[in-house]
Protein backbone atom coordinates (compact mmCIF):
# COMPACT_ATOMS: atom_id res chain seq x y z
CA UNK A 1 0.00 0.00 0.00
CA UNK A 2 1.40 3.41 -0.99
CA UNK A 3 0.73 6.24 1.46
CA UNK A 4 0.68 9.79 0.17
CA UNK A 5 3.16 11.63 2.42
CA UNK A 6 1.39 14.99 2.07
CA UNK A 7 -1.90 13.46 3.27
CA UNK A 8 -0.11 11.79 6.17
CA UNK A 9 1.63 15.06 7.06
CA UNK A 10 -1.68 16.99 6.95
CA UNK A 11 -3.37 14.44 9.21
CA UNK A 12 -0.46 14.58 11.68
CA UNK A 13 -0.54 18.38 11.75
CA UNK A 14 -4.31 18.33 12.24
CA UNK A 15 -4.01 15.89 15.16
CA UNK A 16 -1.32 18.05 16.79
CA UNK A 17 -3.49 21.13 16.31
CA UNK A 18 -6.49 19.55 17.95
CA UNK A 19 -4.71 18.60 21.15
CA UNK A 20 -5.25 21.91 22.96
CA UNK A 21 -8.70 22.47 21.51
CA UNK A 22 -9.81 18.92 22.31
CA UNK A 23 -8.89 19.39 25.97
CA UNK A 24 -10.62 22.78 26.10
CA UNK A 25 -13.76 21.45 24.41
CA UNK A 26 -13.85 18.50 26.82
CA UNK A 27 -13.64 20.93 29.75
CA UNK A 28 -16.41 23.08 28.27
CA UNK A 29 -18.72 20.21 27.37
CA UNK A 30 -18.40 18.69 30.83
CA UNK A 31 -19.01 21.95 32.70
CA UNK A 32 -15.49 22.05 34.09
CA UNK A 33 -14.81 25.59 32.90
CA UNK A 34 -17.68 26.98 34.97
CA UNK A 35 -15.73 26.81 38.23
CA UNK A 36 -13.82 30.06 38.71
CA UNK A 37 -11.10 28.36 40.81
CA UNK A 38 -10.99 24.69 39.81
CA UNK A 39 -8.68 22.22 41.50
CA UNK A 40 -6.05 21.71 38.81
CA UNK A 41 -4.94 18.35 40.20
CA UNK A 42 -8.45 16.89 40.00
CA UNK A 43 -8.90 18.35 36.50
CA UNK A 44 -5.59 16.75 35.46
CA UNK A 45 -6.77 13.40 36.83
CA UNK A 46 -10.15 13.67 35.09
CA UNK A 47 -8.55 14.63 31.79
CA UNK A 48 -6.00 11.82 32.08
CA UNK A 49 -8.82 9.34 32.71
CA UNK A 50 -10.55 10.70 29.60
CA UNK A 51 -7.48 9.76 27.56
CA UNK A 52 -5.62 13.04 27.21
CA UNK A 53 -1.84 13.00 27.55
CA UNK A 54 -0.16 15.12 30.23
CA UNK A 55 1.55 17.25 27.57
CA UNK A 56 -1.83 18.09 25.97
CA UNK A 57 -3.35 18.94 29.33
CA UNK A 58 -0.46 21.15 30.37
CA UNK A 59 -0.47 22.99 27.04
CA UNK A 60 -4.23 23.58 27.31
CA UNK A 61 -3.88 24.93 30.87
CA UNK A 62 -1.02 27.19 29.75
CA UNK A 63 -3.13 28.40 26.82
CA UNK A 64 -6.04 29.26 29.14
CA UNK A 65 -3.74 30.95 31.65
CA UNK A 66 -2.21 33.07 28.91
CA UNK A 67 -5.69 33.94 27.64
CA UNK A 68 -6.70 35.16 31.10
CA UNK A 69 -3.53 37.23 31.37
CA UNK A 70 -4.43 39.19 28.22
CA UNK A 71 -7.73 40.56 29.50
CA UNK A 72 -6.22 43.54 31.30
CA UNK A 73 -5.33 44.96 27.89
CA UNK A 74 -8.81 44.52 26.42
CA UNK A 75 -11.14 47.49 27.05
CA UNK A 76 -14.64 46.99 28.40
CA UNK A 77 -16.22 48.04 25.09
CA UNK A 78 -15.04 45.07 23.04
CA UNK A 79 -17.44 45.67 20.18
CA UNK A 80 -16.04 49.09 19.33
CA UNK A 81 -15.66 49.17 15.54
CA UNK A 82 -12.25 49.59 13.97
CA UNK A 83 -11.52 52.75 12.02
CA UNK A 84 -8.55 51.23 10.22
CA UNK A 85 -7.63 48.43 7.89
CA UNK A 86 -6.06 45.29 9.36
CA UNK A 87 -3.08 44.03 7.37
CA UNK A 88 -2.23 40.43 8.14
CA UNK A 89 1.31 39.10 8.36
CA UNK A 90 2.26 36.10 6.24
CA UNK A 91 2.10 33.85 9.32
CA UNK A 92 -1.35 35.13 10.30
CA UNK A 93 -2.65 34.76 6.76
CA UNK A 94 -1.27 31.23 6.54
CA UNK A 95 -2.91 30.17 9.81
CA UNK A 96 -6.22 31.99 9.32
CA UNK A 97 -6.72 31.71 5.58
CA UNK A 98 -9.22 33.80 3.68
CA UNK A 99 -12.19 32.02 5.28
CA UNK A 100 -10.89 32.65 8.81
CA UNK A 101 -10.16 36.30 8.08
CA UNK A 102 -13.60 36.64 6.53
CA UNK A 103 -15.18 35.04 9.60
CA UNK A 104 -13.42 37.44 11.98
CA UNK A 105 -14.34 40.42 9.81
CA UNK A 106 -17.95 39.23 9.74
CA UNK A 107 -18.02 39.12 13.55
CA UNK A 108 -16.52 42.60 13.68
CA UNK A 109 -19.16 43.92 11.27
CA UNK A 110 -21.89 42.36 13.44
CA UNK A 111 -20.47 43.99 16.57
CA UNK A 112 -19.49 40.71 18.23
CA UNK A 113 -15.76 41.45 18.07
CA UNK A 114 -14.00 44.78 18.35
CA UNK A 115 -10.54 45.38 17.01
CA UNK A 116 -8.93 44.59 20.37
CA UNK A 117 -10.87 41.37 20.77
CA UNK A 118 -10.08 40.37 17.19
CA UNK A 119 -6.39 40.83 17.95
CA UNK A 120 -6.74 38.63 21.01
CA UNK A 121 -8.43 35.91 18.93
CA UNK A 122 -5.61 36.08 16.37
CA UNK A 123 -2.97 35.92 19.11
CA UNK A 124 -4.66 32.88 20.68
CA UNK A 125 -4.88 31.13 17.29
CA UNK A 126 -1.17 31.69 16.79
CA UNK A 127 -0.59 30.39 20.34
CA UNK A 128 -1.96 27.01 19.29
CA UNK A 129 1.47 26.55 17.70
CA UNK A 130 -0.07 24.60 14.85
CA UNK A 131 0.90 25.01 11.24
CA UNK A 132 -2.72 24.49 10.20
CA UNK A 133 -6.03 25.78 11.54
CA UNK A 134 -9.40 25.29 9.96
CA UNK A 135 -12.60 27.31 10.23
CA UNK A 136 -13.88 25.24 13.16
CA UNK A 137 -10.64 25.83 15.10
CA UNK A 138 -11.03 29.58 14.58
CA UNK A 139 -14.65 29.46 15.70
CA UNK A 140 -13.78 27.53 18.86
CA UNK A 141 -10.91 29.89 19.74
CA UNK A 142 -13.25 32.85 19.20
CA UNK A 143 -15.82 31.23 21.48
CA UNK A 144 -13.23 30.63 24.23
CA UNK A 145 -12.02 34.24 24.01
CA UNK A 146 -15.57 35.60 24.22
CA UNK A 147 -16.51 33.27 27.06
CA UNK A 148 -13.45 34.25 29.07
CA UNK A 149 -13.93 37.93 28.32
CA UNK A 150 -17.59 38.05 29.30
CA UNK A 151 -17.42 35.57 32.16
CA UNK A 152 -20.57 34.16 33.71
CA UNK A 153 -22.74 36.90 32.18
CA UNK A 154 -22.04 35.45 28.75
CA UNK A 155 -24.79 33.30 27.29
CA UNK A 156 -22.50 30.57 25.97
CA UNK A 157 -25.25 28.40 24.49
CA UNK A 158 -26.67 31.20 22.37
CA UNK A 159 -23.24 32.39 21.26
CA UNK A 160 -22.10 28.82 20.63
CA UNK A 161 -24.94 28.31 18.19
CA UNK A 162 -24.35 31.69 16.57
CA UNK A 163 -20.62 31.15 16.11
CA UNK A 164 -20.51 27.48 15.26
CA UNK A 165 -23.66 27.23 13.18
CA UNK A 166 -23.69 30.74 11.69
CA UNK A 167 -27.06 31.84 13.06
CA UNK A 168 -26.38 35.57 12.86
CA UNK A 169 -29.70 36.59 14.37
CA UNK A 170 -28.71 34.91 17.63
CA UNK A 171 -25.53 36.96 18.06
CA UNK A 172 -25.36 38.82 21.34
CA UNK A 173 -23.94 42.34 21.26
Amino acid sequence: MVVNSSVLKWNLVKVMNEDILDVLMFLLENGMMDDMDPDQDSLMATLSEAGFRNREITRAFDWLESLSAHFDAVPANTSRPSNGVRVYTDEEFEKLGTDGIGFLRHLENRGVLGSETRELVIERILALEASYTDADDIKWVTLFVLMNLHGRDFNSNEMLEAIIFGEDDALVH
